[in-house]
């Protein structure tokens, strides 16, 4: 049986990029498939002046370059969530240099702190973030919430709107439609919030943005009802959810408990309902086979994007980014590309020469452990959290 046993720090950072305007889900009319090749290069970097360096805040004190197991960027007014640092770094444009400066930070009341905290303006973790018709969201990891700005913020201001708890200063978890268990990931896509918890193994799904605090959930994704437990594998009960995409239209899900992504053909109105395909096991009622060397295998999948023609998945502890391409249409399919890797059997961390040897530190084209996954504009973004980095490749 494969080994569910995961790196401590990862369950508290498997991580989630989306912070572009996602309100209405990729519109692919006249638009270009994105498309990458294996092994490519990155062309730029957040978080390091160069891309041979790994380390947390560039080796120095929390400030206004550096990064601690970055989990997510957006588009526009752009945000980094920062989880390690517990703020958000935001841009008022997209940096076309390596290691930019950000221009203001949210959570924290300067560059130079790292206070956690739960309150009105503070974070405990925030690992995923999402721009949506002007507001921003921010999910709040270990105060098991949602933080909702209905305009976009430009410094510590407060936020308006809590999801998963009743109010401000409330932490708890639980199992319920208005209460989150570890909050890991979020999507905002045709009016309706999507929250993955990675605690209580389920997706939230809000058919409307909440306006007042500790506003219910309308659907449970993964489980058959709101108070309801469990792992699977099955069609319908899902485990440690820790990514989930939408584009109004479809839903995915990284079934990280059991190694393994979960489709549907269409968004869930009522609650448990089965998933159409699964990736990464050969039926629903299996988990995923193995470890390393397959082109239809995850090991601790916790990541998505898609631009509605490929789907992308961070294939954490293989070091490596899963290309689909087409989107998938049936169970077990085999992933067209990698990144990350320059082969389906690769997977060691920071292996630029391939020799199945970890290299003293990272380069362009090699990752340690990649979390979030976010496309903005005709880029892929993935966080690479162990190299306490976000790389940022062009599409060919």
């Amino acid at each position: 049986m494969r080994s569910r046993l995961l790196p401590v720090v990862l369950v508290f950072l498997a991580l989630s990029l989306g912070c572009g305007d996602s309100s209405t889900g990729p519109d692919t009319t006249g638009v270009q498939a994105l498309r990458f090749e294996t092994f490519q290069r990155a062309s730029l970097e957040f978080g390091q002046l160069d891309m041979s360096s790994g380390d947390a805040n560039r080796g120095t004190v929390t400030n206004q370059i550096g990064l601690s197991s970055p989990s997510g960027a957006g588009s526009g007014l752009f945000y980094l969530p920062d989880p390690g640092n517990n703020r958000v770094l935001g841009y008022t444009s997209f940096p076309t240099t390596n290691g930019a400066a950000a221009d203001f930070v949210v959570g924290q009341t300067g560059f130079g702190f790292n206070q956690s905290g739960t309150s009105i303006q503070r974070f405990r973790r925030p690992t995923a973030c999402a721009v949506s018709d002007g507001k921003l969201f921010v999910t709040d990891y270990f105060n098991n919430r949602v933080l909702i700005w209905n305009s976009l913020p430009t410094g510590p201001d407060s936020a308006d709107v809590v999801v998963g708890q009743p109010d401000f200063t409330t932490a708890s978890s639980g199992l319920s439609s208005t209460k989150l268990g570890g909050p890991i990931d979020l999507a905002v896509a045709g009016g309706k919030l999507f929250v993955a918890e990675y605690g209580n193994h389920r997706v939230l799904i809000w058919n409307t943005i909440p306006t007042t605090n500790g506003a219910p959930a309308d659907v449970v994704v993964g489980k058959p009802d709101f108070t309801s437990g469990g792992a699977g594998p099955t069609a319908s009960i899902t485990g440690n959810v820790s990514a989930v995409w939408s584009d109004g239209r479809r839903l995915v899900v990284t079934d990280e408990y059991n190694a393994r992504v979960l489709i549907w053909n269409s968004v869930p109105t009522a609650n448990g309902v089965p998933a159409d395909i699964v990736l990464g096991a050969s039926d629903f009622e299996s988990e995923g086979c193995c470890r390393g060397g397959f082109d239809n295998a995850f090991d601790h999948p916790s990541g998505l994007a898609s631009d509605g023609y490929s789907l992308f998945v961070a294939d954490t502890s293989e070091n490596r980014v899963m290309i689909y391409t087409p989107f998938p249409r049936k169970n077990n399919e085999a992933a067209s590309r990698i990144l990350g890797q320059g082969a389906f059997h690769r997977a060691s961390r920071n292996d630029d020469n391939q020799d199945g040897v970890a290299d003293a530190g990272p380069s362009d084209r090699t990752m340690y452990l990649p979390t979030g996954l976010s496309i903005v504009g005709r880029r892929l973004l993935v966080a690479d959290q162990y190299n306490n980095r976000v790389l940022v490749f062009d599409s060919k």
